[in-house]
């Protein structure tokens, strides 16, 4: 098999399949949010444009409802946070990825964790669930993700607020071929 390496660090197999990362896009929460009950991420959650967080390729777009799609096929990594914090009394909060392979016809849970906030009596407490999952994006126009909460009482989601640290968010991270 020949291999052609490009100057950007690409490499190219004979067969027209590229080895590396191609594709990495990360997205943020740009505003705190006082949330009970369940939530998806939709609104003051955008890409980061900030060349801090290196995106590479093709981004991700958002529709209506948070609904994530895929520029390109192939076996996609997400990393998905949260930073919530609340001052009542040993509250929780949940995170979930939902996703579709019916383009939004039905949608299953890939992932979910939870994290418990603690009580210290009157001050804010932390809580951080994590979401880390692969998923198989064998069509572009039907496989598809969103971002979920759920917390007890009216926890704060935390953001930066202007997108230079990462609070609440995920990074997408193209693997290679499906």
């Amino acid at each position: 098999m020949a291999l052609t390496l490009y100057a950007n660090g690409k490499i190219e197999t004979s067969t027209g399949s590229v080895l590396g990362i191609t594709h990495v896009d990360t997205w943020m929460l740009n505003a705190d949010k006082n949330w009970s009950g369940s939530n998806i991420f939709d609104a003051d959650w955008s890409r980061s444009t900030s060349g801090i967080f290196g995106n590479i390729g093709a981004p991700m777009t958002k529709a209506s409802g948070g609904v994530h799609s895929f520029p390109v096929t192939g076996i996609w990594e997400m990393h998905y946070r949260i930073m919530v914090s609340d001052a009542t009394e040993n509250a929780y909060s949940w995170a979930w990825i939902d996703h579709t392979i019916n383009n939004g016809g039905a949608w299953e849970t890939l992932v979910e964790a939870a994290d418990a906030i603690p009580d210290d009596g009157s001050n804010a407490t932390f809580a951080n669930p994590y979401c880390h999952c692969t998923l198989d994006v064998y069509d572009v126009s039907n496989c598809k993700v969103r971002f979920k909460i759920a917390n007890e009482q009216g926890a704060v989601i935390r953001s930066s607020g202007d997108g230079s640290v990462m609070k609440t968010g995920v990074v997408f991270k193209r693997l290679g071929d499906t």
